[in-house]
């Protein structure tokens, strides 16, 4: 007759299976990613592209939400500026004759330097440098380093 296994014995032998387990089911991963790479031909650099493709998408996708904040808190600057200007006049026109409201050095400042920060984002909004060589489609490849920012 068999002796039950208890307590200890049968932790080990538990932990023992579950490691067995995991190494096979690595290995199998192993073999299916190695047999993914080395794919030859046609199918596997079409399977490589799509993948390429899929990020480069996606990419695209997460910078084309970026710009969109980026260009909608440049009109919210805009729209401040304008309403600051028409708060101006209209305290000008209050004024005595129509003077015009002297503005003080350190608002002027900050108008200007508004401006100026309206116009680097801007710019950088505008190029596609930002986006991975890859990605661009200027054909610009990561090895050849052609392209405009080359």
């Amino acid at each position: 007759m068999k002796e039950k296994k208890r307590g200890k014995k049968l932790g080990e032998e538990k932990r023992r299976k579950e490691r067995k387990g995991e190494r096979e089911r690595w290995k199998g991963e192993k073999e299916r990613r190695a047999k993914e790479e080395s794919e030859s031909g046609k199918e596997g650099r079409r399977r490589r592209g799509e993948k390429r493709r899929r990020e480069c998408e996606e990419e695209k996708k997460r910078r084309g939400k970026e710009r969109g904040t980026v260009r909608r808190e440049i009109k919210e600057e805009g729209r401040k500026e304008r309403r600051e200007k028409e708060r101006g006049e209209r305290e000008s026109v209050k004024g005595e004759r129509g003077e015009r409201k002297e503005e003080s050095e350190w608002e002027r400042g900050k108008k200007e330097r508004g401006r100026k920060r309206e116009r680097i984002t801007d710019v950088k909004v505008t190029t596609g440098s930002d986006l991975s060589p890859v990605c661009r489609g200027d054909g610009a490849g990561v090895a050849r380093g052609t392209g405009p920012d080359a």
